[in-house]
C-alpha cells in the first residue's frame, strides 16, 4: 500500500478475507502517524457463498422491497433507513 493510497488521517481500512495469503507488510508507523485504524474481516469460502444462491434459486426466491426512490430523493431513502421503519430493502434508482 502506497502513501498516497492511504485513507486520510483517522480513517478506516477494512480488509476483506485472504486473499494474498497469510502474510504481508503493514505499514505500521504510518498507520499510526495517521491515527488510523486497520480492520480484518473474515469471510465464508466461495461454497459458502454459492450453497445459499443456490437454495434461494431451487426456491425461485426474491428480495422483498420496502420502497423505491428516485436518485434525487436520495435524502429521504437514508432518512427511512435511519429510521428504521422499513420492511425488506430500501432500493434507489439510477
Amino acid at each position: 500500500m502506497s502513501v498516497e493510497s492511504m485513507p486520510r488521517v483517522g480513517g478506516h481500512i477494512s480488509l476483506i478475507g485472504l486473499l494474498t495469503g497469510r502474510a504481508g507488510v503493514v505499514p505500521t508507523a504510518m498507520l499510526m502517524a495517521r491515527q488510523q485504524r486497520l480492520q480484518g474481516l473474515i469471510v465464508g469460502s466461495r461454497r459458502h457463498q454459492l450453497d445459499p444462491v443456490r437454495g434461494i434459486d431451487a426456491i425461485q426466491g426474491h428480495p422483498v422491497i420496502d420502497r423505491s426512490f428516485p436518485l434525487t430523493e436520495l435524502a429521504d431513502a437514508f432518512r427511512l433507513q435511519v429510521a428504521g421503519g422499513h420492511f425488506g430493502k430500501i432500493v434507489v434508482e439510477c
